[in-house]
């Protein structure tokens, strides 16, 4: 039923391929991709002029956002994204939506989360960017790490990262590549640098992104920023989630992973 599906989509989405992927997918369906450059910016009035008779749109959270109560045909929207949290904070500043908006979801993303995770972990562990600091001096050292670094079945790894911060265990790595707010203050995370409570904090996610320059999380000699990649969204792992719901909205049964914004 799927390939016979003969639906216009649009794609509204920076991620590239999405638009050949899905209609070598769905050969009878005429799929539209809106966005007029893949860079990240402001919908234009032309991009909303052309979703106005949309039913069917797969697009990126942050775009979504600015066009979700300017779509009056749209029947059933998926984003692109896994989080989507400014989208829902835009929501509940507006008005909810009468159609199901659902969110990018496959179990790749979590494999991708915690291949960085353990990537991270093992890269502090080895010291391998202290070898590069070292490498870039024309230094040859072994900083005592012959031998001495811990093996990952050594390791006790919590959901949220660092356990119970504030206790006598001094060797802990925070890891967040969840949510920006499981940190609500920067000075919380750098006191607790600063008196050893952990040892090195890895920070894929922010309160506010992009981290702002000013942020004393750029320079700090304990901190690894990396610019929310954890687990970025490919477009062969988007396009099969969206072509499972698609084909559950088809048959008009219940879609997963729907965005429930009054619950949030």
């Amino acid at each position: 039923m799927i390939r016979s599906c003969t639906n216009t989509i649009h794609i509204f989405s920076i991620i590239p391929r999405l638009s050949s992927l899905l209609s070598k997918e769905l050969p009878n369906a005429n799929v539209i991709d809106v966005l007029k450059d893949k860079f990240g910016r402001d919908v234009s009035n032309e991009e909303v002029s052309e979703l106005k008779n949309a039913e069917i749109i797969l697009g990126d959270a942050n775009l979504i956002a600015q066009v979700y109560d300017k779509v009056p045909r749209v029947k059933f929207i998926q984003c692109t994204w896994a989080g989507v949290e400014k989208l829902i904070d835009t929501v509940k500043n507006g008005s909810i939506p009468s159609y199901p908006i659902t969110r990018f979801g496959d179990q790749t993303f979590s494999q991708l989360m915690a291949e960085y995770v353990t990537s991270q972990i093992i890269s502090h562990e080895r010291g391998f960017l202290k070898a590069r600091e070292h490498q870039l001096q024309s230094t040859w050292s072994h900083e005592g790490k012959i031998g001495s670094y811990r093996c990952l079945k050594e390791l006790t790894i919590g959901v949220l990262g660092v356990g119970v911060i504030g206790s006598e265990e001094k060797n802990r790595h925070f890891i967040n590549v969840g949510r920006g707010d499981i940190i609500s203050d920067d000075q919380d995370l750098l006191e607790a640098l600063e008196k050893s409570w952990i040892s090195i904090a890895i920070l894929d996610v922010f309160n506010t992104e992009p981290l702002p320059t000013s942020s004393p999380l750029w320079l700090h000699p304990k901190v690894l920023v990396t610019p929310h990649t954890s687990a970025l969204s490919r477009p062969v792992d988007v396009v099969t989630s969206f072509l499972s719901n698609l084909e559950f909205y088809l048959k008009n049964e219940p879609l997963k992973n729907v965005i429930n914004f009054e619950r949030g």
